[in-house]
């Protein structure tokens, strides 16, 4: 199999920036509140499927075919392998509840992710899950290297800067901190009401929490302050 080497966070920000402009070309970028992913993997000539997964691994929630491998489905209560089109990106159903909005959005950029990667040629073009990792489960060697291996980081990293570009995180950071930047203490540690700001911009975002704090950081909006002053500031 032929070795895949990553590809830059740096690079992976142009592309997503690149491929957005064209995405957004002749509309007014102060007019885009949120991005809407799964029209912008229309764009990109993807297709989206709803499904009853009924794969052994229950959280498998996502999935982009590669037009040959079968997927694991139940139709008419029977459990059968069927087989989508290529570059299809096909969800459990579970997504579509409305608690699951974010998770939905973010399956399908991750799946955008894979798409991407092997277009250019940073991944092999095949059959990929996407996994919700559950901290509760004790998993095989196996399946902690399948759900760590590059190009399912790299798919994350994809997909966070599509659904949370620079000029919306920018945007929205500076609505909710007058310095444009975010206050943490020591490496995690944040003031209640600096959580209730990054609530509301996930939000607006359509993502989670989590989420966006590590997009936060990756992107140097972080402003970093000593952990005894959080102890000091909540003392008095």
């Amino acid at each position: 199999m032929k070795n895949y080497i990553g590809m830059p966070r740096n690079e992976i920000q142009e592309l997503t920036e690149t491929i957005l402009a064209d995405f957004f070309k002749g509309q007014n970028r102060q007019n885009i509140e949120q991005i809407d992913i799964a029209y912008l993997a229309r764009f990109l000539k993807m297709s989206i499927a709803y499904a009853r997964f009924a794969e052994t691994d229950m959280n498998k929630l996502g999935y982009l075919s590669d037009g040959v491998q079968s997927l694991c489905v139940i139709e008419n209560g029977r459990t059968v392998k069927k087989r989508y089109g290529k570059n299809t990106i096909v969800l459990d159903e579970y997504l579509l509840r409305p608690e699951n909005e974010a998770k939905r959005r973010y399956t399908i950029g991750h799946e955008i992710g894979h798409y991407l990667l092997a277009l250019y040629g940073y991944a092999p073009a095949e059959a990929a899950f996407s996994n919700s990792f559950d901290r509760e489960r004790e998993y095989s060697y196996e399946e902690l290297r399948d759900m760590m291996k590059l190009n399912e980081s790299q798919a994350n990293e994809v997909g966070s800067f599509l659904l949370m570009p620079l000029f919306l995180i920018d945007r929205y950071v500076k609505e909710q901190f007058v310095n444009g930047f975010v206050p943490v203490y020591g490496r995690y540690m944040m003031y209640r009401d600096t959580k209730l700001k990054i609530h509301r911009i996930a939000e607006k975002l359509g993502v989670s929490f989590g989420a966006l704090r590590i997009q936060l950081e990756k992107l140097n909006y972080l402003e970093q302050h000593d952990a005894s002053e959080f102890i000091e500031g909540v003392a008095n």
